[in-house]
């Protein structure tokens, strides 16, 4: 008990026998020192080797497992003094800006006139949304740039790359801002267009934990389908050149949100409850993740219960956008804090 195992007396990194072929699981020792005794299972420590030197061979940064704290789920015991060794608590950067309420998309021109300072703000919208009556409401100044993006399939980094061009070649001057008007590709796609404007390279060189190197420029999201969670997340999820991987980072979030339900009207309904679902799952991801904690507990249980009050309630369409806008909120900082979970990995 002295160790855990993958790990020698002298601290030299082992492979863990069968670590493929049985399951994995974190060491979560008895009041006595005792480690579990069923199952096959890894120490955190030894966890954090493994995956560490599985992604250092793919050249990406894993999930820093040594600085999140363990579950407080109904299987977690207490901790030896070598996990608690390494136990500390994640610093979960959020959005810092939010404004809620029907009616709030007319508050953008407000939100923006501070940042403005003679450049463009660029304006990146879902092609659905051309000729729709808020279009002609834009806060637009005579050098901004509109943008109609295309969200017909999943956002790829050749795509950000090129709109990203097309932001930079319009103007000698670096972008106001950027704000991005649509669902939870657009929402991304705009969030990656803004850290490419101060990052060299191709979108797709960073794809991974924290490879973002410089701050994004500022950036506001304006979500018209409630579920995805894009609006609150660290990472904007693209499809690279040899796999679909988020950009995870500090610098992704947006500095500014607007949650108008407003927005929400006109969207079908099959499309709807589809990305409903996904704040729904999002919900049942975070309360059975090995994560899992009471901040990521209470927002997932809301979510979920505003969800529940949507598809088996007798809402009007109003109400049940405002429930899903904020079942959305929920379920994107419930998984924040928590992580998602295999299903989730499987879409990848």
């Amino acid at each position: 008990n002295s160790k855990p195992p993958g790990i020698t007396a002298g601290g030299r990194k082992e492979p863990v026998k069968g670590f493929y072929s049985k399951p994995l699981g974190i060491a979560r020792r008895n009041a006595a020192g005792d480690p579990p005794s069923r199952g096959f299972h890894l120490t955190k420590k030894a966890c954090s080797v493994l995956i560490t030197k599985t992604f250092q061979a793919r050249g990406s940064r894993p999930f820093p497992l040594r600085i999140q704290r363990l579950g407080t789920g109904p299987k977690a015991g207490p901790l030896s003094p070598w996990d608690k060794r390494d136990v500390m608590y994640r610093n979960l950067r959020i959005v810092p800006y939010l404004i809620f309420g029907r009616g709030s998309y007319a508050q953008l021109g407000d939100v923006l006139r501070p940042r403005r300072s003679g450049a463009a703000v660029a304006f990146m919208i879902d092609d659905v949304h051309q000729g729709k009556p808020f279009i002609s409401k834009l806060p637009m100044e005579k050098e901004d740039l509109l943008i109609f993006v295309n969200a017909d399939v999943e956002p790829k980094t050749k795509y950000v790359d090129e709109l990203t061009e097309r932001v930079r070649s319009s103007s000698g001057r670096q972008p106001d801002g950027v704000v991005g008007i649509g669902g939870g590709s657009v929402m991304d796609i705009s969030k990656a267009v803004s850290l490419m404007l101060t990052n060299p390279g191709s979108s797709a060189d960073y794809q991974g934990w924290d490879l973002v190197k410089h701050p994004a420029v500022y950036h506001v999201g304006l979500p018209t389908l409630a579920g995805t969670g894009a609006e609150v997340s660290r990472t904007a999820i693209l499809t690279g050149p040899v796999r679909k991987l988020g950009i995870n980072s500090d610098y992704t979030p947006f500095d500014q949100i607007i949650l108008d339900p407003d927005l929400l009207a006109g969207a079908p309904g099959d499309q709807r409850f589809y990305t409903a679902m996904d704040s729904y799952i999002h919900g049942a991801e975070a309360l059975r993740g090995t994560f899992i904690n009471e901040y990521s507990r209470a927002y997932a249980e809301k979510s979920m219960e505003l969800c529940r009050e949507v598809f088996l309630g007798d809402l009007n369409e109003d109400m049940a956008d405002e429930k899903l806008m904020i079942a959305s909120y929920f379920g994107g900082l419930s998984i924040a804090y928590s992580q998602v979970g295999v299903c989730h990995a499987l879409s990848y």
